[in-house]
């Protein structure tokens, strides 16, 4: 237990040093080839992302697996509701 506590504080530690606004200097667009400098606020790239990755499993909701579209799809009925 304390082998993956420490394991995971390790790797916490170095991805915040990665990903701290101050280090990431790269625009998103090199890092992943579907993002272009279109992409710049949170809601788009979120939709951009279930678009890409469709097909692939994202969360457990109720036992079963869903994929990114439909995370997306969920997403957008909150965000219709709110509105």
């Amino acid at each position: 237990m304390r082998f993956y506590r420490a394991l995971g504080m390790l790797l916490s530690d170095r991805l915040r040093a990665t990903t701290s606004p101050a280090s990431f200097k790269r625009p998103l667009s090199e890092l992943v080839s579907w993002a272009g400098p279109h992409l710049t606020e949170m809601a788009s790239l979120f939709g951009a992302a279930c678009r890409e990755y469709r097909a692939r499993p994202a969360y457990r909701v109720d036992g079963k697996w869903i994929t990114y579209a439909d995370c997306g799809a969920r997403v957008s009925r909150i965000a219709a509701s709110l509105q």
